[in-house]
């Protein structure tokens, strides 16, 4: 089965299981205050990103999640790489990796708070955390399965350092490493979204908690 295929296949499902909400809502109206119709979803985002008010909110979730992605890309991309390509550092930093890695984001919230207060420093800190360990884990995975004739070949051509990780490790780790920014960035906007609803005056999460409690 190509990609193609796939993919066709994929929006398929997607348009077939959205067809079926509609009118789930539409012929069980009760249940409609849970699952309203996808053409009243849509109808409010479409309002909600016209309106001044709206935008400003989502404007602000945004760039809390490309803050707090790029610089979770930034760590977890320079970590992974180091850790792939030294055995040493990965020894050294894999007891706090272990300690780190399975905390959710939201059980760091209440220390981020103590240290940084509320507002968007702490969002863009708890993104970072979330997003840093897949791209991690990725990348060590990538760099550790690059072919040994790629890395020597590149050693015998002169490549030292980071012109040897730019130009062999990396390349040959890409795919590993774009999966990892794949699950990173879907984190981001999950977690700006939890985090927004704890501790914010701005952005998607806040205004979704006053719309519940107006």
């Amino acid at each position: 089965m190509g990609r193609t295929e796939r993919s066709l296949k994929g929006v398929i499902l997607i348009c077939v299981l959205l067809v079926g909400w509609e009118a789930f809502s539409r012929l069980y109206s009760g249940w409609a205050r849970y699952f309203p119709p996808v053409s009243t979803i849509m109808t409010k985002l479409v309002e909600l990103a016209m309106s001044r008010e709206g935008s400003e909110h989502i404007l602000t979730t945004l760039l809390r999640v490309f803050q707090g992605y790029g610089w979770g890309v930034l760590v977890g991309l320079a970590l992974g790489t180091i850790a792939g390509m030294s055995r040493l550092f990965y020894d050294l930093i894999e007891p706090l990796v272990e300690l780190l890695r399975p905390l959710p984001s939201v059980a760091i919230l209440p220390i981020v708070i103590l240290f940084v207060g509320v507002g968007d420093a702490m969002n863009v800190l708890i993104i970072a955390y979330a997003t840093t360990w897949p791209i991690f884990i990725n990348t060590l995975e990538g760099v550790r399965g690059v072919d040994l004739i790629h890395e020597n070949t590149g050693r015998m051509f002169g490549l030292r350092g980071p012109e040897l990780v730019r130009k062999v490790m990396i390349p040959s780790a890409l795919p590993f490493i774009v999966s990892g920014l794949r699950v990173s960035f879907g984190l981001a906007v999950v977690v700006v979204i939890s985090t927004e609803m704890v501790g914010s005056s701005k952005g998607l999460g806040y205004l979704i908690i006053e719309s519940s409690l107006s």
